[in-house]
């Protein structure tokens, strides 16, 4: 066979642009013993795919046991879909159910507001009673809050501590050139 040919196919074959007839060309090239030393690497790879390809297609019930294969995947595929559907139809059915019941219970739009006082002057007077009691409430809260003026006071007195600790850190200083004259001292004697 001619070798700069097969040399071009395999090109071709590695580039993935050859066709099944001369993958089988290659095939057969390789099967033969006289494959030149520089071809060798691609001999035993061809080779290894002949023998696999054999194996693979001499089970006769392989197309049989495939299909059988496929079925049952198809029909656990099915009941795996329908649970699927089924708990989203359930959950979808469930929601609005839920959202009817809360509906109906509070009848929120349903509701109409009803005057319950006949006489101006004494709604007048009950509003002012709420009030006066939401005041209260609301000032007996807002009572507590001026701990938390008395506590910023508190933190402003503190930062004068701030001013100490920088006379402090002068002070060190001090005391390191004191530690430095002594040791000076000690040298020159």
């Amino acid at each position: 066979m001619n070798f700069q040919r097969i040399n071009k196919l395999l090109e071709k074959y590695y580039d993935g642009e050859t066709s099944l007839a001369e993958e089988k060309d290659l095939r057969s090239f390789f099967e033969t013993e006289e494959v030149p030393r520089n071809l060798k690497f691609a001999r035993d790879q061809f080779r290894f795919y002949s023998r696999s390809y054999r194996q693979e297609h001499t089970d006769e019930d392989f197309e049989d046991k495939f299909l059988e294969k496929l079925r049952h995947l198809d029909t656990v595929a099915l009941r795996s879909n329908r649970r699927t559907w089924m708990f989203m139809i359930s959950s979808a059915v469930a929601s609005i159910v839920i959202l009817i019941t809360l509906f109906f219970h509070f009848n929120m739009f349903t509701r109409n507001i009803e005057d319950t006082m006949s006489n101006p002057e004494t709604a007048y007077n009950e509003a002012k009673k709420v009030m006066y009691f939401v005041s209260e409430k609301f000032n007996k809260g807002t009572g507590q809050l001026q701990a938390v003026g008395t506590f910023n006071k508190g933190l402003e007195n503190a930062r004068s501590i701030g001013q100490f600790d920088v006379g402090m850190e002068e002070a060190s200083r001090i005391n390191e050139y004191n530690k430095m004259s002594k040791y000076i001292n000690n040298l020159a004697d």
